[in-house]
């Protein structure tokens, strides 16, 4: 099944040299490794090493309400298949509860080279316990601890695109050859059908 999903809002969380990303360091100039297909050449780039000494990333000035948005989305590039567990952690933490209280998706680089995440926010990202609700965000972390967890020394990424979008329409569509994220601002030739054809 191929969906092209349509997004009426986008919020920039990938701006690393106007808002620096503490524990990654915006890419000065262009990107030491080729850009995905579809990025614009002068699209912020921010690398993520040292993971012993960084071993969390924090989103600078996140908004708390994040009810408008359905989906999280980002380019993350990878320069080894070393198998290094993320977990990306929207904190939402409810003071009469016990324990954490966020949603959560876990991850593990078991690829090289780029690769474009799209995460619905009722779909892919988990609950752990009594979150307030996406309208109550206190932060927003990536973490190579915890959930068992261990920073590898050798990592190296890049991430690209980091973006929170507000999808409102969603079409099934014959050409395989199709792009989920319209902010890649990519060409493509639609052919809908009918269910019944």
């Amino acid at each position: 099944r191929n969906i092209v999903d349509f997004s009426a809002e986008t919020l920039d969380l990938g701006n690393f040299q106007k808002t620096p990303w503490p524990g990654m360091q915006a890419v000065d100039g262009p990107c030491p490794v080729p850009l995905p297909q579809g990025l614009a050449p002068d699209t912020p780039v921010a690398c993520w090493k040292d993971l012993p000494k960084n071993p969390t990333l924090m989103a600078p000035k996140m908004p708390e309400n994040l009810s408008g948005y359905t989906h999280f989305n980002f380019w993350l590039y990878s320069s080894k298949k070393n198998n290094q567990g993320i977990t990306i952690y929207f904190d939402s933490e409810d003071p009469k509860s016990e324990g954490g209280d966020y949603y959560y998706y876990h991850l593990t680089v078991d690829w090289e080279g780029w690769r474009y995440f799209h995460l619905s926010t009722t779909d892919d990202i988990g609950v752990s316990r009594k979150p307030l609700g996406w309208n109550h965000i206190s932060a927003l972390r990536f973490h190579t601890t915890g959930w068992g967890h261990e920073p590898i020394a050798s990592s190296l990424f890049y991430f690209a695109a980091i973006s929170m979008t507000a999808s409102t329409l969603q079409f099934d569509v014959t050409d395989k050859q199709t792009v989920a994220e319209p902010s890649l601002m990519m060409d493509a030739t639609l052919t809908f059908k009918k269910d019944d054809e």
